[in-house]
C-alpha cells in the first residue's frame, strides 16, 4: 500500500512538472526582449512588430494627461533613449528612476508605443516567482 501512495506521489509530481515546462514554454515562446540600445540598432527591422523593451524612466520625462490616460515619457539604458507614449492606466511601481518592461510596437516616427506594462512572463509564478 505504501508503495502505491509513493508511485502516486511521484508521478503526480511528474505531471506537475510537465504542465509547468509546457506551460512556461507557452509563455516564453517568442519572447523578444529588447534594451532600449539593442532596440534602437534594430530598429529598421522592427518597426510595427510587437516586442519587449526594458529601461529605466528618465527623470524629468513623465508627461501625463489625467483626462485621456496619454502618458508619454522618455525611456534610458546604456546612454540611449527613445519617446514611449502610452495610454491606460498606469502601474504603482511606475516613477521616474524605476526600472520598466514594456510591451509594443516601435514606430516609423521613433517612439514606442507602449500596450502595457511589464512582459506577460513577470506574471509567470512557475519561471519567475
Amino acid at each position: 500500500m505504501k508503495r502505491k501512495i509513493w508511485f502516486l506521489v511521484i508521478g503526480g509530481v511528474l505531471v506537475v512538472g510537465i504542465i509547468a515546462a509546457a506551460t512556461s514554454f507557452i509563455i516564453h515562446n517568442g519572447d523578444r526582449v529588447f534594451q532600449v540600445s539593442d532596440l534602437k540598432a534594430q530598429a529598421k527591422s522592427l518597426q510595427g512588430q510587437y516586442v519587449t523593451v526594458k529601461g529605466q524612466v528618465a527623470a524629468g520625462s513623465i508627461n501625463r494627461d489625467d483626462k485621456t490616460q496619454v502618458v508619454q515619457f522618455v525611456l534610458s539604458e546604456g546612454g540611449e533613449s527613445i519617446n514611449i507614449i502610452y495610454r491606460g492606466i498606469l502601474p504603482n511601481e511606475f516613477k521616474p528612476g524605476a526600472g520598466v518592461e514594456l510591451q509594443g510596437s516601435y514606430r516609423a516616427d521613433g517612439v514606442f508605443e507602449a500596450q502595457s506594462f511589464g512582459r506577460p512572463s513577470s506574471f509567470c509564478a512557475i519561471c519567475h516567482g
